[in-house]
């Protein structure tokens, strides 16, 4: 065992550093967004954006139309806190656009919040096209309430309005997590 560790020092000693480092990275992060969970979630008021019906997801101002968190209770709730210029979240778009298509009538609701401007994401979505509401968050107020420190962020909401979890980064098996979390099973309703 001696001898092994002896002739493994490098490779154990960077082992041990990088998992410090993303322990350093991830736990405040984590320890901040825990004290939100189990309770009420925070409420917000912002615009609601909405993909353009015959296009390919291109975003307009949907008649003023703002959205508010507390408007939403009495249904599951999954904010997606994103930005345009972020690969992870860029990654997710096609995911979430399938399984909001699936669950959309199931007592569900997905709102997709970025801090970008409406004319980054208009054409951002002619190239990756949403099919879920998109809310503009301009002043970043809903990312401070949610203490949103990185991207992806995801804040799972319940009926009554609590926070149950959050998700930072990127997530290889979101639909599946999703569909399990609106209707108990992972597989597709109708696939």
């Amino acid at each position: 065992m001696v001898a092994y560790l002896k002739s493994n020092f490098f490779t154990l000693s960077m082992l041990v550093l990088v998992l410090g480092f993303i322990a350093y990275q991830r736990l405040p992060v984590y320890l901040e967004t825990r004290q939100l969970v189990e309770g009420p979630a925070p409420d917000f008021y912002l615009p609601l954006m909405s993909p353009q019906k015959g296009t390919d997801g291109e975003f307009r101002t949907a008649d003023g139309r703002t959205v508010r968190l507390s408007e939403l209770r009495g249904k599951k709730v999954l904010l997606n806190f994103w930005a345009t210029w972020c690969g992870p979240c860029v990654r997710e778009i096609p995911a979430l656009t399938e399984v909001y298509a699936e669950l959309r009538g199931e007592n569900f609701e997905m709102l997709s919040i970025t801090a970008d401007d409406l004319g980054t994401l208009q054409r951002f979505a002619k190239n990756n096209p949403m099919n879920y509401p998109v809310v503009l968050d301009p002043t970043g107020a809903a990312h401070e309430a949610f203490r949103v420190r990185l991207f992806p962020t995801m804040v799972w909401i319940d009926e009554q309005g609590n926070i149950e979890s959050f998700g930072h980064g990127a997530d290889y098996i979101l639909k599946q997590k999703i569909r399990y979390w609106v209707t108990g099973s992972i597989f597709e309703a109708n696939p």
